[in-house]
């Protein structure tokens, strides 16, 4: 099946009706019930919001972005009119203290889509998707090719238990809308992938939202770009709980937030960024990135883990900062090679001044509270510096 579009979305599910409700009691991250006056039902989707950041415990009091906040969505596993259970308790806490909204929502359930090409006009002042998902319960999609969306091709709305098993996408233009693949969008859970493939997008896949709710448990396999403006795998700073196997493409990976990880990746070109919006709790293994000009971070990264990481850097981008942002403190390595292939061993300074200047003169800046088993740099005027307290080092190879 073929589907050609001239207009902003070719194919979209309704947004359901919500039923706006009042909390008068805590809901706390191991509870599985919340006392609340309802009319909900079996199956129905409740969301509790707070106005408590999500990015407190990495952001060092700084707002991210303005929707960056606590938001949840659970699905109800019995109701009666004055109380709510769930089918699991939530991750965020829900004191009435902080509550700044909640509401039921009955999602469309089951269903599926399998073999369709979704082609959008190809245009430069047109902000289309291919297909929304919106308010959804258990989707299954099979097979999906999408060309021309400027947005995204497919996003996630509000939905739990959504799976694919294959995604092609051909990426709009640049310049509009935000050019996702796969866009993971405002609460949704428990989404499940085996492969996304994407040229010429922003970010073949994407964790993101409005600010609605907190998008959790997404699990994908193989994440391909080519071509891809930005991050080939991305998540905001207001997402937890992702997991990308098997990133290959150019410009990196960035999961921001809590709880994500990244199982093998293979990055040539561009730029890297581990979590440019920070994060806590993360966990990157088995990472290969080769010709990249850059490692960067707009924010923290606090409490992670990092496996084997090797980064072979060509073209230093002059203006970029190799490293992590300050306050970036309790992280452990296992194995960190950081390499610079445009220096020259034994060169002059002057044969060196276009790959090596005041932003990347230091192969790596260790930070507080670092734990890092071997390390090695190669090609660097200073291979490590360190200034912090509470830094422990097993081996380490400087030439």
């Amino acid at each position: 099946t073929t589907l050609n579009n001239t207009v902003a979305v070719l194919l979209t599910s309704p947004v359901k009706t919500v039923t706006a409700l009042t909390q008068t009691n805590d809901l706390l991250s191991n509870q599985t019930t919340n006392t609340i006056a309802n009319t909900a039902i079996l199956g129905d989707f409740v969301r509790y919001k707070s106005t408590r950041r999500f990015t407190t415990d990495w952001d060092n009091g700084v707002e991210i972005r303005p929707g960056y906040v606590d938001g949840e969505i659970l699905k109800i596993k019995t109701a009666t009119s004055t109380t709510l259970e769930f089918e699991n308790a939530p991750f965020l806490n829900f004191p009435v203290s902080t509550q700044d909204g909640v509401e039921f929502f009955t999602p469309t359930k089951g269903g599926g889509i399998n073999n369709v090409d979704f082609i959008g006009i190809s245009s430069t002042n047109q902000n289309n998707y291919g297909l929304i998902l919106n308010t959804w319960d258990g989707f299954k999609i099979g097979t999906l090719r999408f060309s021309n969306f400027n947005v995204a091709g497919l996003q996630i709305n509000k939905c739990m238990n959504v799976s694919w098993d294959n995604i092609y996408t051909i990426g709009g233009t640049s310049d509009l809308g935000l050019n996702y693949g796969v866009s993971i969008n405002d609460g949704s859970k428990y989404i499940n992938g085996n492969n996304v493939r994407a040229k010429g997008c922003r970010h073949v896949i994407a964790g993101v939202g409005t600010g609605y709710a907190i998008p959790m448990y997404v699990d994908v396999q193989n994440v391909i770009g080519e071509a891809s403006v930005s991050h080939t795998a991305d998540a905001h700073g207001n997402t937890a709980f992702f997991t990308y196997h098997n990133v290959v493409g150019n410009n990196g990976f960035s999961l921001s937030g809590i709880g994500h990880r990244v199982v093998k990746a293979v990055i040539n070109g561009g730029f890297l960024a581990f979590a440019n919006e920070g994060g806590i709790q993360l966990t990157f293994n088995d990472i290969y990135a080769k010709n990249i000009n850059r490692l960067t971070q707009s924010n923290s990264i606090k409490n992670s883990f990092f496996g084997k990481i090797r980064l072979e850097f060509k073209g230093l981008n002059p203006s970029g900062t190799l490293g992590f942002r300050i306050l970036s403190t309790n992280n452990s390595f296992d194995e960190l090679s950081i390499i610079n292939t445009d220096f020259i061993l034994g060169g002059t300074a002057v044969e060196n001044d276009a790959t090596v200047n005041a932003n990347s003169i230091y192969g790596m800046t260790f930070q507080e509270g670092w734990r890092i088993n071997k390390f090695y740099a190669e090609g660097f005027p200073i291979g490590m510096f360190c200034s912090a307290k509470n830094i422990s080092i097993g081996e380490f190879k400087l030439l």
